[in-house]
């Protein structure tokens, strides 16, 4: 397994910093679970939704899964958007 950097896409305008995504290998590194525990996670809707942008992968911001961490992993209520 290779591993990287998380992706630094310039989200937004050119004047704030770029966002940092996380690849669900990576949200499971952070974590320290599997892959297939984030996943499991995702379906039950127990962790900050991912976003898709371009080949559809699911990318996270890592801003939402440290706050996330923060607040103790709670579940996301409908259509919450963290601060």
């Amino acid at each position: 397994m290779i591993d990287r950097k998380p992706t630094k896409a310039p989200l937004g305008n050119s004047d704030s910093p770029p966002i940092e995504l996380l690849t669900k290998a990576e949200v499971a590194r952070t974590i320290k679970r599997s892959t297939r525990h984030v996943q499991n996670l995702v379906n039950a809707g127990l962790i900050p939704p991912p976003i898709r942008i371009g080949n559809g992968r699911p990318l996270w911001r890592r801003a939402d899964i440290e706050k996330w961490i923060v607040r103790g992993c709670p579940k996301p209520h409908d259509g919450e958007v963290l601060p």
